[in-house]
């Protein structure tokens, strides 16, 4: 999508990016999941996921206080360099959705006997190809459409706004992070997966 290639920024690969990278991951991994799978967790009852949450929310005030005394300087985004690469891009869409096409039909083809699409879009479980899929086909659009929809990026923004050092976070980001919380919520109910 040229149009949306001069909208996305970057960010500098930086010593200090790449060890918030490191303690992100260690993090991830101490607590036993991702930023949406500790949010996936919360709502299937998994209240000591709380506590990610608050611990996220003491980093950005530890972040913010470390900004206040200048020991480190707020990154600045640049421009992505995407628009370079959108003939490739055009091309390498091309072929996915070619594959994504075949993949649909083979999908079709080798599902159970009898199922009907309503019953394979409501179905407890999908296939690892067809979430893949569903995830990367939404998560792209997002991207594309509106940026990086990052709920941590939301929480960081409210956490700021309020104490003033930057904007609150725009309604867009609220209605995206909306329709996270209730589509997680409602497969919660359809797994019938809560429990406290």
């Amino acid at each position: 999508m040229p149009a949306a290639s001069a909208t996305l920024s970057g960010w500098s690969l930086t010593e200090v990016a790449v060890l918030g990278g490191l303690i992100f991951g260690v993090g991830a991994g101490l607590n036993g999941a991702c930023a949406y799978s500790t949010m996936a967790r919360i709502v299937d009852g998994e209240v000591r996921m709380l506590l990610t949450v608050a611990g996220f929310a003491l980093g950005v005030l530890g972040y913010v206080a470390v900004l206040n005394r200048q020991w480190l300087t707020r990154p600045v985004a640049s421009p992505a360099l995407v628009g370079m690469l959108i003939d490739w891009a055009l091309v390498a869409a091309v072929l996915l959705a070619i594959w994504a096409a075949y993949e649909l039909t083979r999908l079709w083809r080798t599902r159970p006997a009898g199922s009907s699409l309503t019953q394979m879009i409501l179905a407890p479980q999908y296939r690892l190809s067809t979430s893949a899929m569903v995830i990367g086909l939404a998560g792209s659009a997002i991207f594309l459409i509106f940026g990086s929809p990052g709920y941590t990026a939301t929480l960081q923004n409210l956490i700021e706004g309020y104490i003033g050092t930057r904007s609150p976070p725009a309604t867009g980001r609220w209605v995206l992070l909306t329709a996270v919380l209730v589509g997680m919520a409602l497969s919660t109910i359809q797994r019938a997966s809560f429990r406290v």
